[in-house]
């Protein structure tokens, strides 16, 4: 496992002349804008409702500035100490969004290092520890977390070779590798996971539970020349998931809007899908619209009448699709992979 995936690991604690600050970082090539940055924001979560609302396991957040996104852990130093002047500090493991899938997916399993580093801090602090000693505590934790991203690794490899880990060794293919992240949206239960699924794994669930909000899958298809990675993000459509949505859509370089063709409400949704992805990146971003389950024929209740002048609109182009049998799933995804390697390539 390379170091690649983490870019690097920041603690930072509150300072009462200089507010929050950084003690202590590796590499220590990260600088000092970016230092700044990482430790006001990570401050930010933990002391923003108090010692009651302090998050108790390991939050994500974004650095769009530094176009980073981050784990963090918030600690409180002196817990013994006076209730109404708690002593905060963070940790902060940083890594690029080209590599977000990984962290996202297995966020939880991130929890047992973290408490364990924040252990060792808090006993470090209360030492009067220096910024070389926490800098070495860094070390070691950064150390342990190498060996779970290798763990975790080896878990996915038996997996005919789909991971959320993007390893660039000596085994690599010789073809040129396109690595794109799409995100899949649309209102509840239009047959986004289902879609993606025949796409990946090419099988159809008809049942599925929602839990954070996002799943994340990848997916490596042959175009010419050339190999393509998908890293397809599933992003639930339900209105609770509204806050942690925009993180979703960072990075992204393609969508799917997805709507049911027996449910027109989910059309008239579409725009307002393709208006949050768009006010979110401040831009807008190669995709396609997808009607699914063209297969119910004698429910379907959207015209080509009134889908037309919507993707013209938008400035997408439509794909009729069925995740029932398949029809253009492949398809879609392949005419996405067209619309953005000509772009790399330039």
């Amino acid at each position: 496992m390379k170091h690649e995936l983490v870019y690097g690991i920041v603690f930072s604690k509150h300072d009462e002349k200089m507010g929050p600050i950084a003690v202590s970082w590796v590499p220590a090539e990260i600088d000092e804008e970016a230092r700044n940055q990482v430790s006001k924001k990570s401050m930010n979560l933990c002391s923003g409702g108090g010692c009651e609302a302090m998050p108790k396991g390991v939050e994500l957040i974004t650095f769009p500035a530094l176009e980073l996104k981050g784990l963090i852990k918030c600690i409180l130093l002196n817990p013994a100490g006076a209730p109404d002047c708690p002593e905060y500090a963070t940790i902060t493991m940083l890594f690029s969004d080209a590599h977000d899938a990984v962290f996202y997916k297995y966020i939880e399993s991130f929890n047992p290092e973290f408490n364990e580093a924040a252990k060792h801090f808090q006993a470090m602090y209360e030492k009067d520890a220096s910024a070389e000693d926490y800098a070495s505590e860094i070390e070691n934790f950064l150390a342990r977390v190498m060996e779970l991203l290798e763990e975790l690794y080896k878990a996915e490899m038996p997996a005919g070779g789909k991971t959320a880990f993007a390893m660039s060794d000596q085994s690599a293919p010789a073809k040129r590798v396109y690595r794109y992240k799409v995100v899949v949206i649309g209102d509840p239960e239009v047959g986004k996971t289902s879609m993606i699924l025949r796409f990946t794994e090419n099988v159809f669930r008809k049942t599925y539970i929602m839990s954070i909000g996002v799943n994340v899958t990848t997916k490596i298809i042959e175009l010419g020349d050339v190999q393509v990675e998908f890293v397809i993000w599933d992003v639930a459509g339900q209105s609770k998931f509204d806050l942690a949505r925009r993180s979703f859509y960072e990075g992204a370089s393609g969508q799917l809007l997805v709507f049911d063709l027996t449910r027109p409400v989910t059309f008239e949704n579409v725009p307002k899908w393709h208006r949050d992805i768009a006010l979110s990146l401040k831009k807008n971003i190669s995709g396609f619209v997808i009607g699914n389950k063209s297969d119910l024929t004698s429910q379907i209740a959207v015209g080509k009448d009134e889908i037309d002048p919507c993707v013209e609109g938008l400035g997408l182009d439509y794909i009729e699709a069925s995740a029932l049998t398949g029809k253009n799933i492949q398809a879609a995804f392949i005419k996405l992979a067209q619309s953005l390697v000509p772009s790399a390539k330039k």
